[in-house]
């Protein structure tokens, strides 16, 4: 059981090139991504726009993305203490307006970086000190938060920090989100990873990636193992939300890319996962001419 959606960043919804984009797209289902250096007039009138596209029946705000940088003021992961608890505070300020999204999934980024390898067993615990303070919000809505895979040195980067992360706190409130780009130097456990942590995945960002490091790639541009990775995503009981989190990171020279070019890709994108296998099995039939 899943849903697919596309992320689209907080500056588009305002936007009336998006609703009309909306309006001709099959793509309805976003993960609202919000950056953390907006002025709090500016984010209130953008979530006031999405909040219209909803009640328009427009646009279904499947997720929110809980803003992380810059990196120095939201530092709720910081093991210094009197950082932690501000930039812990400055999370809960910021959630009490997305109440009225009705939104039943969020993603938290674990950390910023660079975390030294002798400070993470200290930036975990103090992830879930922050935990503890935000979990009593989203059990209040009746959401989820989902704490990322990461990349490089970010606390989350591997299954058994994920797993670490999310211990003992319920799972209806807390899970994981499987961001499939992120793990740094072994694209070929992805599957094996998905499997392991699926008794706590809620969602999933999709791209694709050379295998070394983070590149929101589309589907099928990488190497990824697409029928494997769909196959893992397809055997896992609950239902998740497979978000393609790849259209922010192209490039157009100074030019923005077009709120239709972003919701039509991820149709496209869709298409491509839900026959990965037949695509996989022409492209091993294909002669070159």
């Amino acid at each position: 059981m899943y849903k697919y959606a596309v992320s689209v960043y907080d500056q588009l919804v305002a936007d009336p090139d998006f609703r009309r984009s909306l309006i001709d797209s099959k793509m309805r289902r976003i993960e609202y991504s919000c950056a953390g250096d907006v002025p709090p007039d500016l984010a209130a009138a953008r979530l006031e726009a999405l909040i219209a596209l909803r009640d328009e029946g427009l646009v279904e705000i499947s997720s929110i993305h809980i803003p992380f940088m810059p990196f120095a003021e939201w530092a709720y992961a910081s093991p210094v203490e009197s950082i932690r608890r501000a930039a812990a505070k400055k999370v809960l300020d910021w959630l009490e307006p997305t109440r009225d999204c009705k939104c039943r999934l969020y993603t938290l980024h674990g950390s910023g970086e660079p975390v030294l390898e002798s400070d993470r067993k200290a930036t975990m615990a103090a992830l879930r000190r922050t935990l503890d303070e935000i979990v009593p919000f989203f059990a209040g809505i009746g959401a989820c938060v989902n704490v990322e895979l990461l990349p490089r040195s970010c606390i989350g980067r591997s299954p058994e920090e994920l797993e670490e992360a999310v211990a003992g706190y319920p799972e209806e409130t807390v899970g994981i989100c499987f961001d499939v780009n992120h793990l740094c130097g072994a694209p070929e456990r992805v599957p094996e990873y998905i499997t392991r942590l699926a008794p706590r995945l809620k969602s999933f960002h999709l791209s694709d990636y050379d295998g070394i490091d983070e590149c929101h790639w589309y589907p099928g541009l990488g190497i990824l193992d697409w029928p494997a990775v769909m196959a893992a995503v397809k055997a896992i009981p609950q239902e998740q939300l497979l978000i393609f989190e790849s259209a922010g990171f192209l490039q157009a020279g100074k030019r923005r890319i077009s709120s239709r070019f972003i919701l039509e890709n991820g149709v496209r994108n869709a298409f491509f996962c839900e026959h990965a296998a037949e695509i996989a099995q022409k492209r091993r039939e294909f002669v070159l001419p």
